[in-house]
């Protein structure tokens, strides 16, 4: 009976997953084996509780700490790409380009505040343009709509301007039901990053993005 029962548990054994987390995420491979462990050493319902408990944490920690990056342009292109991975694109000194690559809520508030101002001061007294390409920004709560209400005033009391590209439908709505949108002016808001640069080089003095979004009051 021990033996049918070690044969058919073995079955499910996959010792390649291991391998594969090892080489794409550690963090998920350690969760895996503090599991595995707990389950082995003290029980199979502390193990799964465990289990959980590190996921969920992990996905808190995740989304407080996201991805982010600061943008240059591909040459001869009008594509913008994280300057840590293509260092050959083109950064202007006046301008920041800043992404960051989650939804904007209380959790998360200082920590995109932080980096933010720590890019803005990085740059130096030559900067004079801020833009936040928002196309990876699914959604922002009232907190977040707070801190950039702030944020506006503070950047032009320090003789800076701030943009917004890349704006996702519900995003564009929450700020417009916000009155941001009003705050920031017609002209503030772009569809791509070259879009707001060229405007402020003058070469387009119209922006194409009021021709066709339409806000809308329609709950989320």
């Amino acid at each position: 009976m021990a033996a049918i029962i070690l044969v058919a548990v073995f079955r499910l054994i996959e010792i390649r997953f291991p391998h594969r987390l090892w080489k794409a995420q550690k963090s998920e491979l350690a969760m895996l084996l503090a599991t595995f462990l707990i389950t082995l050493c003290i029980g199979i319902r502390e193990g799964i509780l465990i289990g959980v408990a590190l996921s969920l944490g992990l996905v808190i920690y995740q989304s407080t700490r996201p991805h982010w990056a600061v943008l240059g342009r591909i040459p001869g292109t009008r594509i913008y790409r994280n300057v840590a991975r293509h260092p050959e694109v083109e950064v202007l000194p006046e301008v920041l380009v800043f992404r960051y690559d989650a939804a904007l809520y209380f959790a998360n508030l200082s920590h995109f505040k932080e980096t933010l101002l720590a890019q803005i001061a990085q740059k130096g007294t030559s900067l004079r343009l801020v833009i936040l390409h928002a196309e990876s920004i699914s959604s922002l709560d009232s907190s977040a709509l707070e801190m950039l209400a702030k944020l506006l005033p503070s950047l032009q009391n320090k003789g800076m301007d701030l943009m917004l590209t890349g704006l996702i439908g519900p995003v564009r709505d929450t700020l417009h039901r916000a009155g941001l949108l009003t705050a920031l002016g017609p002209h503030h808001v772009f569809l791509e990053v070259q879009d707001a640069l060229d405007y402020v080089a003058g070469q387009n003095l119209e922006n194409p993005w009021h021709r066709f979004a339409v806000q809308t009051n329609a709950p989320q």
